[in-house]
């Protein structure tokens, strides 16, 4: 019997692990889908060669080291030329972008910051959230963070989803205020026009 309850409690999960992004859909009961640039649904593809053309950008490229890392970025997600001239024009319209000029006037912007919080319940359940922040900065008044949204979707489909990315956001800004001991806000920032 002793050994039946050990084998029973060896076997209880003691901890779970969510992203933030995860835990912002479960919560709200959100599906978010990605509806991507024509020609060819890219889905993930797309989204990391925007996201690692942007944290190029904020590292400091400009010019031609800019528009050779794009083009580096699109080749390694397999992207066709007319997505690198779209994924160009995509950074470039980010760059001139209010939330841009925020980020990057404030100090060193930093790109991409990967955050992880533990909790545990009254149970003993522990979790573990984990994230990556798009762009984070941190500046007189607390953490300033963006994430990027490239859906190009209608108006009211974006709408649908704005729920679920601010909660996403809000996820990033409490744990980045929780680890730091300094105030966060943060925002989602739409980087493509409406359909």
């Amino acid at each position: 019997a002793a050994a039946a309850r050990r084998v029973a409690g060896a076997s209880r999960p003691t901890h779970a692990i969510a992203t933030v992004t995860e835990s912002a859909k479960r919560a709200l009961d959100t599906r978010v889908r990605y509806d991507l640039p024509e020609p060819r649904a890219l889905g993930a593809a797309w989204g990391r060669a925007v996201h690692r053309a942007l944290e190029g950008a904020l590292r400091g490229r400009r010019g031609t080291s800019l528009s050779a890392w794009v083009g580096a970025c699109a080749a390694a997600e397999g992207l066709d030329a007319q997505e690198v001239v779209a994924l160009q024009a995509l950074v470039e319209l980010t760059i001139a972008g209010e939330a841009w000029h925020t980020l990057t006037s404030a100090g060193q912007a930093m790109a991409e910051l990967p955050v992880m919080q533990v909790a545990r319940d009254p149970a003993g359940m522990e979790s573990i959230t984990e994230g990556v922040i798009d762009a984070a900065v941190l500046d007189g008044d607390g953490w300033r963070i963006v994430d990027w949204k490239s859906d190009r979707v209608s108006g009211a489909e974006w709408e649908s989803r704005r729920a679920a990315y601010d909660a996403q956001v809000g996820g990033y800004a409490g744990m980045l205020q929780a680890l730091s001991g300094h105030p966060a806000a943060g925002r989602v920032e739409r980087v493509l026009p409406e359909a």
